[in-house]
């Protein structure tokens, strides 16, 4: 009996020290190390979580959202066009998939609630072998379960002996959470510091703070000049129509307007995307137009872009290629979206 029970005790204290690491490995890598390595994601992810709360337009999306649409263009045509400015946030993310964005907005739901989320996607965003997992989002532990374990369809449920194929990837998912520190908390307490201190005794700006100011001028949007750059990942998969799905139902849920936008690309450049991307194009309209969501492929005629609008990976867009890509899209998306009346969405739910 003694040894059993001190095995136990020797599991349990080998799963704290577990937890303790993991938690200070994350803290160094994360909130230590990353600024200075990676500046400008982390400066994004901080500023995300500071500016957006009272705006009325939301963007989301994965790197193709937040270099493709720029948010100053997009608020200064609909200043031109319904007389105001209301306030537009680009909350796009490098890598966000559709399975992690249904925790990231499970977060951002909680403390802001939009009159409009546009979520600007592609297929490979849309792919279950694109890595995904509810840890992209860069949300606390608890912001993933709530965010997970609030949308119904999203929870497996196991049938006598007979398991959902998803339940053991969603478990894992949710584990894996467990293990991730308060990002936020940490993320603030950082940002609060370095601020005040720099105040204090006059220090020079640091790079993490320059690639915030020149975030916040640009209400998130990182601006690419140059056509060097870009990602060529290799991917391909299944369709993740279950997280597609519970993103749908979460933001019907807050009572927001969503619509879709298909990202472009170069169809010369990116031949394999290509052949994906217009079988997927046709699955996601139909979807769109069962559940009535706006839905816009950015291939259109009107929206058709030029090769030196983007990057030389074919997929990512530069300033030039964003800034008219975001006109067309304020002009022929959100002020339709805008002069409409906000939906009522508790009869949307089938």
């Amino acid at each position: 009996m003694s040894r059993i029970k001190s095995l136990k005790g020797l599991v349990a204290w080998s799963l704290v020290w577990l937890m303790l690491s993991s938690l200070m490995t994350e803290v160094f890598s994360i909130y230590c190390w990353q600024p200075f390595t990676h500046p400008n994601e982390t400066a994004r992810l901080i500023s995300s979580w500071t500016d957006f709360q009272d705006c009325e337009v939301l963007l989301i999306g994965s790197s193709l959202a937040e270099l493709g649409l720029s948010s100053p263009t997009i608020g200064a045509v609909l200043k031109d066009k319904i007389g105001r400015r209301p306030c537009v946030f680009n909350l796009a993310q490098q890598g966000l998939s559709a399975e992690s964005a249904v925790s990231y907005l499970g977060a951002v739901l909680e403390i802001s609630t939009p009159r409009i989320l546009l979520w600007a996607t592609s297929p490979q965003a849309c792919m279950t072998k694109n890595g995904g997992g509810f840890l992209e989002a860069y949300a606390s532990p608890y912001d993933i379960l709530r965010g997970f374990l609030s949308i119904s369809s999203a929870v497996s449920q196991v049938n006598g002996k007979k398991i959902n194929p998803d339940f053991w990837s969603q478990l894992k998912s949710l584990v894996f959470a467990l293990f991730r520190p308060p990002a936020l908390l940490f993320q603030a307490t950082y940002f609060a510091s370095s601020e005040a201190l720099g105040y204090l005794f006059n220090l020079s700006p640091t790079r993490f703070q320059r690639e915030l100011t020149k975030l916040r001028l640009n209400a998130g949007w990182a601006p690419m000049t140059s056509r060097s750059g870009g990602s060529r990942a290799a991917w391909k998969g299944e369709i993740e129509w279950r997280s597609i799905d519970a993103l749908r139902k979460l933001v019907l849920q807050k009572g927001v307007d969503l619509g879709i936008l298909l990202m472009p690309i170069d169809e010369k450049e990116v031949t394999k995307e290509a052949v994906i991307r217009k079988q997927f194009t046709v699955s996601l309209a139909e979807y769109c137009h069962r559940h009535d969501i706006p839905y816009v492929d950015l291939l259109n005629p009107n929206y058709r872009l030029d090769s030196t609008d983007f990057m030389v990976d074919g997929r990512h867009l530069i300033v030039k290629g964003a800034q008219k890509l975001s006109r067309e899209v304020a002009l022929n998306v959100l002020v339709p979206m805008l002069d409409t009346p906000v939906k009522n969405s508790k009869d949307q739910f089938d």
